[in-house]
């Protein structure tokens, strides 16, 4: 039999819309941020595998690196808002602009659609992989994007949410917002599965930041 947990129960949009809390943060001896904690640091390839196949982003170690080593210093597992669904999106939600230059994109993705039709930016092929493409620029010119907008919503009697990923070049934004999903079955999946193509540079970059 399951443990009735009160703190998780009023967490979850489903029990009572209309609950405010007045901390928004987790006690450091919560499971569920504990739990958070050991996905972030145990599986982060996982974790940046959702990441690219949501937002259709493939970033540099570089990037990946300081994300999570903002998220360690913000403590982000006690965030209320983070959880086992959204974990991926959370890391880079509402964190300032990153950079997209040298960075990789789905090619098939409605963002590498966006970028190949702006002024001033390239897509190049990656050299390691057909799927993704390399995000140049001419000399001046200045592309980044931010994750932010979350919204909670129900499909299918699953509680699911989405993000808006905004893309600026030279300070302005490059069109509208795209959107960015969770998918809580899918990830959970991916997280519990024994055998994984594992990234052991990723995998000990995250062990790395976060002990």
């Amino acid at each position: 039999m399951a443990v009735y947990d009160e703190d998780a129960y009023l967490s979850c949009p489903f029990s009572d819309p209309g609950y405010w809390r007045t901390d928004r943060k987790r006690k450091p001896s919560n499971p569920t941020g504990q739990a958070l904690y050991r996905i972030m640091r145990d599986r982060f390839d996982r974790v940046e595998y959702a990441w690219r196949e949501s937002s259709g982003l493939l970033l540099g170690i570089k990037s990946l690196r300081r994300a999570l080593t903002v998220w360690r210093n913000d403590k982000g597992w006690l965030n209320y808002g983070s959880t086992y669904h959204n974990l991926p999106q959370m890391l880079f939600f509402g964190l300032p602009q990153e950079t997209l230059y040298g960075q990789c994109v789905s090619k098939n993705s409605p963002l590498a659609s966006r970028l190949a039709a702006a002024d001033g930016i390239f897509l190049e092929p990656s050299g390691f992989s057909d799927s993704y493409l390399r995000i140049k620029t001419s000399r001046f010119v200045d592309v980044g994007f931010v994750l932010g907008a979350r919204k909670a919503r129900v499909v299918n009697d699953r509680l699911t949410e989405t993000f808006l990923l905004g893309v600026n070049v030279e300070g302005k934004p490059l069109g509208s917002d795209l959107v960015v999903h969770t998918d809580p079955v899918w990830f959970s999946r991916i997280l519990n599965m024994p055998d994984w193509h594992e990234n052991h540079r990723l995998s000990a970059m995250a062990a790395d930041v976060l002990g």
